[in-house]
């Protein structure tokens, strides 16, 4: 059917298939589990990285989008497609300091990027973003966390999961309360107790702390 590959035409069933494509991208990818709790945000990651010979990067599974301003990005799906639209939050990021003279706010920045990944859905000759995105940082003191989806809409979270068997994940969390490591405890039932498949972050007002493995 031609509405399955192009984006400009929608199904008779009123969907665009070829967004519901890029959805399901975001689906395969691994997962991305985070909370809040006490005004930090904890995030764990799980490691697919099957080969002993390759370094992981855990700098590219949570990305600085800005030293100062304490802004940092994880993802699920296609990482060059993540790589892509992580630049361009960068890129905002500056560009606002640049034009308005003063910092961005992480809801403006989640505005801003996800206008640009929306263009995708109905650019000719562009594709949508295999990639959801999850924004963690602090806005007037306060931790927030949005998540990016590949149809442009942008959601805040205080708790949740991205990736495979995300909907899974998703309902186990919310059978949980809502403690220091709920997301770590979830994510060991993700991984079936691997502490080494599982990559975590605490993200504080000053800066990121990694965790290492005898801590997990």
């Amino acid at each position: 059917m031609v509405y399955d590959r192009s984006l400009a035409l929608f199904s008779p069933d009123g969907r665009l298939i070829q967004v519901e494509y890029a959805q399901k991208s975001c689906e395969q990818g691994s997962s991305v589990i985070y909370n809040i709790n006490t005004n930090i945000i904890r995030v764990c990651m799980e490691s697919r990285n099957q080969n002993l010979l390759l370094i992981e990067d855990k700098n590219k599974r949570l990305a600085c989008l800005d030293p100062d301003l304490n802004f940092y990005a994880s993802y699920s799906g296609i990482s060059s497609d993540s790589d892509h639209i992580i630049r361009l939050g960068r890129i905002i990021i500056r560009n606002y300091k640049l034009q308005c003279g003063e910092d961005i706010l992480l809801d403006q920045l989640a505005e801003m990027l996800s206008d640009s990944i929306q263009k995708n859905t109905i650019s000719r000759g562009n594709r949508p973003f295999g990639a959801k995105i999850v924004l963690f940082g602090f806005q007037e003191g306060v931790a927030r966390i949005y998540v990016l989806e590949p149809d442009g809409n942008y959601i805040e979270y205080e708790r949740g999961a991205i990736g495979q068997k995300s909907d899974d994940v998703l309902e186990a969390i919310e059978k949980k309360d809502n403690g220091v490591y709920v997301c770590l405890e979830v994510m060991k039932e993700v991984v079936q107790n691997d502490s080494n498949r599982i990559i975590m972050a605490e993200i504080g007002q000053h800066g990121v702390r990694w965790l290492d493995v005898e801590e997990i």
